[in-house]
């Protein structure tokens, strides 16, 4: 669990199984390289993507060690020298991925794709370079933690919160679709907090990407459809429907639960207004073709009754 991006969606490139001074002194042997490593720089909106050893650390100051694991690599945090703000290394190793996915610099065009999607609800990226061994990319580091972290303090969130919370994750969702992105990875553990006084959400572009991101180990969001891998928009609006019934109950069902098969036992939701349970009845209906869409979600009773008017964002 833990902060951002030190989640299962993180990427690594040591092997984890090594001394932690064996992977510090691994990462120092790898930025050696890059003044010696032809590179491939883009702008993306962004300022001058650091390109060799030194101008990396003439420009940030690395941790000592790495935060996080997965499939792909690691993460580690810096300090930006300028200003001191942390910020979060994403550390991609090319072993682990496709031929394809180099040779077209597929990571680069995902990644310009992302940056073209506005909103506040996705960490920003600050920089990225090729080496000849890797990508390394530099983002917002948030420290608030995920989804399943604030539940360890508490139960379950009150209708008021909850709605609170399912607005920013179905516009930012929203957000994606219209940029012809489909997250298919929503989950708790994505789902990120910059302030959990306030709830202020945030999602981490990168588990977006399925060319970087790690196998689910975890299909209790998944849609009934998603799991006999037919994969759809609509996808991601069921796993909405499980986040809601989640927040509101602090219960996240297996992928074997009765959630596949029936309605959510009434029972088990009678304390939920009848607004909230309309909702959560479009969000999880079995059939994707009869789900509800997500801008009817965002103008949903339940959501506006606890939203303020000028929070909403004109969806078309």
């Amino acid at each position: 669990m833990g902060s951002i991006c030190a989640g299962q969606g993180v990427i690594s490139i040591l092997d984890h199984q090594k001394s932690r001074s064996s992977m510090s002194h691994k990462l120092e042997m790898d930025l050696e390289r890059f003044a010696d490593t032809p590179l491939h720089r883009q702008e993306m909106g962004s300022p001058v993507y650091f390109d060799t050893r030194d101008a990396f650390y003439s420009e940030y100051k690395l941790h000592a060690n790495p935060i996080g694991y997965g499939e792909h690599g690691e993460v580690w945090l810096c300090n930006k020298k300028q200003g001191n703000k942390l910020r979060a290394v994403k550390m991609i190793n090319k072993s682990s991925l496709p031929s394809l996915v180099i040779e077209d610099r597929i990571i680069y065009k995902e990644i310009e794709k992302l940056k073209r999607i506005k909103s506040n609800s996705y960490i920003k990226f600050y920089k990225i370079c090729e080496k000849r061994n890797g990508y390394y990319v530099v983002m917002e580091y948030i420290q608030g933690g995920d989804l399943t972290d604030i539940f360890e303090s508490r139960k379950k969130f009150t209708e008021p919160e909850a709605a609170k919370i399912l607005f920013q994750i179905i516009l930012a969702v929203t957000r994606l679709h219209q940029n012809q992105v489909k997250f298919n990875h929503i989950k708790p553990e994505n789902i990120l907090f910059s302030n959990p006084e306030n709830l202020t959400v945030k999602f981490n572009p990168l588990n977006m990407l399925s060319i970087v991101r790690d196998p689910p180990n975890d299909l209790s969001c998944f849609s009934p459809e998603a799991l006999q891998g037919k994969l759809s928009e609509k996808s991601d609006v069921w796993s909405i429907g499980v986040i809601m019934f989640y927040l509101v109950t602090g219960i996240l069902p297996s992928k074997d639960s009765v959630f596949l098969y029936e309605k959510v036992p009434s029972k088990m939701l009678a304390f939920l207004s009848q607004k909230g349970k309309n909702l959560m009845d479009g969000l999880l209906m079995k059939d994707p073709n009869g789900r509800i869409s997500l801008k009817d979600a965002l103008n949903h009773g339940w959501i506006l009754a606890y939203n303020h008017i000028e929070d909403l964002e004109i969806v078309g």
